[in-house]
């Protein structure tokens, strides 16, 4: 892994840090992080997230060093990591300054371009935090972020300061939001390890486009308001939703309260939505999906149902 350096104290505003970063202003630390700064190095002027959190975590150290050896455009870049007051500061290369929330609200609606774009970088950046061994488990409009050039759009995946690696010998602490969370997460603090627990972000994902679709979080659509994430009713709506209260109204994907849509639009938000863990599309069915091939979804299978698969191919189910 890169080595880390040791800096004499933490970034301050104002002020030059490591002879190499200005840094501009204090940031809202994301969850995991206790301190956050924004920057700007001063021999590029290229912007930067700094993030301060505990150095005692060698699990988090070894996941850093995984994301800074990565090289995509859709996925944020880790850079440099440093030591002081007992405290870790992780560089990363800032991503547009628009979130995906910020710009779908200033849009009439999601062009079917846009959607194509959307997915194919969002899927290619989960896909390769999977193939490194790591799952991000905090997608959502406020974790993407984007440039827009007359509406040429260009996603990056940021907000990483949760990513994990999937194998791991004990169950992984990750509080879920019900907004963004899969229906097998729900109610749960600590989650089994393992590669199924991939299927968290490509749920998100769906979420995310189902989002952007309707410009609100289905649960606005359901309960005809604005939501605020952060109001305790508005949460107990999603997780009912995701409990399949009543399955004779909608599944936890709420497709069956959206407006009608294109056949190809309803095909990816069916595979990405279903409830079934196992049954729940990755990457090679989106890659499918974004080919313009038909691809078998399993939205209504039951949610507690496991299905066997081989190299991404069902080959038989199972009662649980």
């Amino acid at each position: 892994g890169a080595p880390i350096e040791q800096a004499l104290s933490l970034p301050s505003v104002g002020k030059l840090w490591q002879r190499a970063y200005q840094i501009d202003e204090v940031a809202p630390p994301p969850e995991g992080a206790l301190h956050a700064w924004k920057a700007h190095r001063t021999d590029t002027d290229d912007p930067l997230e700094l993030l301060a959190r505990r150095d005692d975590d060698p699990l988090r150290t070894r996941v850093w060093e995984i994301l800074r050896a990565q090289q995509l455009a859709s996925l944020q870049q880790a850079q440099s990591a440093h030591t002081c007051e007992g405290l870790r500061v992780e560089v990363y290369a800032a991503p547009p300054s628009l979130s995906l929330r910020a710009w779908r609200q200033t849009q009439s609606e999601l062009r079917p371009a846009q959607l194509h774009t959307l997915v194919h970088a969002l899927a290619e950046a989960i896909h390769r935090l999977h193939q490194l061994g790591i799952v991000h488990l905090n997608i959502s409009p406020d974790t993407i972020h984007l440039t827009d050039h007359n509406g040429d759009i260009h996603p990056v995946l940021a907000g990483l300061s949760r990513t994990t690696l999937f194998e791991q010998d004990q169950l992984i602490p990750i509080e879920p939001s019900p907004f963004y969370a899969p229906p097998e997460a729900t109610g749960l603090s600590r989650h089994q390890p393992g590669h199924p627990l991939c299927a968290w972000d490509w749920w998100s994902l769906g979420r995310v486009v189902q989002e952007c679709l309707l410009g609100k979080h289905i649960i606005g659509l359901m309960l005809n308001r604005d939501v605020d994430l952060a109001r305790p009713e508005f949460r107990a709506a999603a997780e009912n939703l995701l409990l399949e209260q009543d399955r004779s109204i909608c599944r936890a994907g709420g497709l069956e309260l959206m407006p009608a849509q294109n056949d190809q639009t309803q095909s990816l938000l069916r595979g990405l939505l279903a409830s079934a863990r196992d049954g729940r599309w990755c990457y090679d069915d989106i890659a499918a999906w974004l080919r313009g091939e038909t691809v078998r979804d399993h939205y209504q299978t039951r949610r507690r149902e496991r299905l066997f698969r081989y190299r991404n191919r069902q080959i038989g189910r199972a009662h649980v």
